[in-house]
């Protein structure tokens, strides 16, 4: 629930700087009740930190707390779709598609409008084979 994790994050950012830091960010998943592993956090963190200056605006901390709450023990495509879907809506755009392509390493299926998870699966699964 959005709502309840801009609460969380209020209440952790004790500086009012609108920013939270890794240890900040523990202490979030811990309100929440969702048992996150530091290094875990940490290597989630990494995919989603946009400018890469290791403090999380609002939006970064919702975009791991949705990949937290969605993600799959061990499913590589589950994990990459949810780091691409910047805006937490189930699917990705052609941008957001562009981002797990970088990662991969591989040239982007031209496709329009959003893709679907299941498509997704789909046509990540044949590069993951």
């Amino acid at each position: 629930d959005k709502d309840l994790c801009q609460k969380a994050f209020q209440q952790i950012d004790k500086d009012n700087s609108g920013k939270l830091d890794i240890f900040e960010m523990q202490s979030v998943f811990q309100d929440l009740k969702m048992n996150v592993q530091m290094e875990v956090l940490r290597e989630i963190m990494e995919l989603v930190d946009q400018n890469h200056d290791e403090q999380f605006d609002f939006d970064e901390f919702y975009h791991i707390v949705y990949i937290f709450h969605n993600k799959k023990n061990n499913d590589l495509a589950t994990l990459l779709f949810l780091v691409a879907d910047k805006d937490c809506s189930g699917k990705i755009d052609q941008e957001e598609m562009q981002i797990i392509c970088d990662k991969l390493g591989i040239e982007p299926r031209k496709f329009k409008g959003k893709m679907k998870y299941s498509e997704f699966c789909r046509t990540v699964g044949k590069v993951l084979d």
